[in-house]
């Protein structure tokens, strides 16, 4: 993580930190999707919200949620531009992976046992 005030070199040394195991996680969730998608062009929009991604995990919200602010500041995800309704009946954002994310998706099932 850095701050709007911390040196640039501190800002690409942030943005170049690997994900932990549960932002992987989410990671994977967000390729998993994109991939469901092109196999099925029938299927809504590549991305997930946050509540999507904690329920196909099986996890709980509030475990989850918290993991996207450093996807976004590591450049792994960004915002698809689109929102879904969640439970509570609140827009939420649909998250994309980009193209950075992807290939940290790709090096961790490499080197996955």
């Amino acid at each position: 993580a850095y701050r709007n005030t911390d040196p640039e070199t501190s800002v690409k040394a942030a943005k170049s930190v690997k994900a932990t195991k549960l932002e992987g996680l989410v990671l994977d969730e967000l390729l998993k999707r994109e991939r469901i998608v092109r196999l099925r062009p029938t299927e809504p929009v590549r991305g997930m919200t946050s509540e999507e991604v904690a329920l196909s995990l099986d996890r709980e919200f509030d475990c989850i949620t918290p993991r996207f602010a450093p996807l976004l500041r590591k450049e792994l995800i960004e915002k698809s531009g689109i929102t879904r309704k969640g439970k509570s009946g609140h827009g939420r954002i649909v998250w994309i992976l980009t193209e950075k994310g992807r290939e940290d998706c790709k090096r961790r099932e490499q080197y996955s046992v």
